[in-house]
């Protein structure tokens, strides 16, 4: 009976043995597919690339083929043309030379003077340069002034916009240039916002205590004369009475 114990516990992990080749045998059979699949994919990879290489190489040949025939197709006219554009240069060349040749005999043969030329020619210069300043000058006088009176009129404009801050809108109650029905500020009032009015108040307040404070050190400079150098009005009295 010993002896064939250990056969029943074999017996008994059978199912288990079984469960456990299969999952093995699964697995195998599933990398077997996934290295299928891989090569195939590697294989239709290299398939299509070599495909579309072979396209290009053919579109190519056809491309060169192509352009080779259209290229003698149209070689005669080119060349024509071609001759045609070289030979009116080369006449163009020919004949301006020819009319520089015979225009300078014909100022020789009538006694042109070359040097009167190259005066008249250098006080043309002179005076076209010389309009050319005096017109720059005037339109940087125009340009200047203009720029003057648009700074002057921007200045009005500020100063009437500064003096009116006080219409300026507040949380509850519209200004004058307030957009009716809406919490929003006007183009007017955001400029008007815009003003530094409390750093202007506090110059201003600073600047009044300075002139009232100098204003009351002349007075007293004005009295400590007046009482130390000039005669006391009662004086003549006390004199006369001594």
């Amino acid at each position: 009976m010993a002896s064939v114990f250990h056969l029943c516990c074999e017996a008994a992990q059978i199912k288990q043995n079984v469960i456990t080749k299969y999952s093995e045998l699964a697995e195998s059979d599933k990398k077997l597919y996934f290295s299928a699949v891989a090569i195939q994919r590697t294989w239709r990879g290299y398939w299509v690339r070599k495909m579309i290489k072979n396209w290009h190489s053919k579109a190519t040949t056809i491309q060169r083929f192509v352009r080779g025939w259209l290229v003698r197709l149209h070689l005669p006219e080119r060349l024509k043309n071609y001759h045609y554009f070289l030979s009116t240069k080369y006449y163009n060349e020919k004949a301006t030379k020819i009319q520089a040749l015979w225009r300078g005999y014909c100022a020789r043969k009538v006694g042109v003077s070359v040097k009167d030329i190259l005066r008249q020619r250098h006080e043309i210069e002179m005076a076209n340069k010389e309009m050319q300043n005096q017109m720059r000058e005037a339109f940087e006088e125009m340009r200047a002034s203009a720029w003057t009176e648009t700074h002057q009129y921007v200045e009005k404009i500020l100063m009437m916009l500064f003096e009116r801050h006080h219409l300026l809108r507040t949380r509850t109650q519209e200004g004058v240039f307030s957009i009716h029905g809406s919490i929003e500020l006007s183009c007017v009032e955001r400029i008007l916002r815009s003003f530094p009015l409390k750093d202007y108040m506090t110059q201003l307040h600073e600047a009044n205590q300075k002139s009232t404070s100098q204003t009351l050190q002349g007075n007293k400079k004005t009295f400590d004369l007046n009482t130390t150098i000039k005669d006391k009005p009662y004086e003549r009295l006390l004199l006369t009475r001594d």
